[in-house]
């Protein structure tokens, strides 16, 4: 929270997030065309224009918060207790390394941050980015949440989930792209147009989303994490397209 209150990192949101949307949607409606070629449709573009406004919004959010700073600190796991109510903190990798889960034991509630995020509107992919190319550490904090006794789970994002079964398409997502990113490596592919080609992102799709048309980021989302798992690989060597 500390971080998410300081005015830098509402200053890394515009310098790293707005500036860079503004500018691809204004290039978008002058050509015609995404930075892909596809072309920008009304539905692409009202959805672009309400991301932007999002980030807007979160931006003047972030700036207006106090900046607090912790008075305890953990490592790895902390249990503390209010009453009878026990409270279980653990340390994993989300989105960002050191992301803290707060998970409930006695009434089997589990808030992931974003650790698990899901759709807000229950469509299309969620935001799976990352401040790293740290992937299958993200996997591994996934394959712990499902281990544990959950009746609710609370994501970074989306409804509150009673079940498993997001958690587990997800799992299962990370891992098919890891593993068809190494099967691509192990072949002697060396470019990273060529390791992104060899991700099946359609059969991806179908496990993840049974019988559900893929939303058109879905490739996009998924060839940026293809792209994480190949720096992974590689031991953070930058890759070239």
């Amino acid at each position: 929270m500390s971080r998410m209150g300081s005015p830098f990192f509402a200053g890394e949101i515009e310098a790293f997030g707005m500036t860079r949307m503004r500018e691809e949607l204004a290039a978008a409606i002058k050509t015609g065309k995404l930075a892909d070629g596809s072309p920008l449709t009304p539905a692409v573009r009202a959805r672009k224009e309400a991301s932007i406004q999002m980030a807007s919004q979160f931006q003047a959010e972030v700036s207006a918060l106090p900046r607090v700073l912790p008075n305890v600190v953990y490592r790895d796991e902390m249990t503390f207790w209010s009453g009878g109510r026990e409270f279980r903190l653990m340390s994993l990798s989300g989105d960002a390394t050191a992301s803290t889960v707060l998970y409930l034991p006695g009434h089997k509630v589990l808030v992931t941050g974003d650790v698990l995020v899901s759709p807000e509107d229950g469509k299309g992919p969620p935001p799976w980015t990352t401040n790293s190319y740290a992937v299958t550490p993200w996997l591994d904090s996934l394959r712990r949440l499902e281990a544990l006794d959950v009746d609710a789970i609370v994501p970074g994002q989306g409804p509150v989930m009673h079940d498993k079964v997001y958690l587990r398409r997800t799992i299962g997502l990370f891992a098919a792209i890891i593993d068809q990113v190494h099967a691509a490596l192990e072949k002697g592919l060396v470019r990273l147009n060529q390791v992104q080609a060899a991700v099946d992102v359609d059969r991806i799709g179908r496990e993840y989303a049974p019988g559900a048309p893929l939303d058109e980021d879905f490739h996009l989302v998924v060839s940026i994490f293809a792209k994480k798992a190949m720096q992974e690989a590689l031991d953070g060597v930058e890759v070239e397209k």
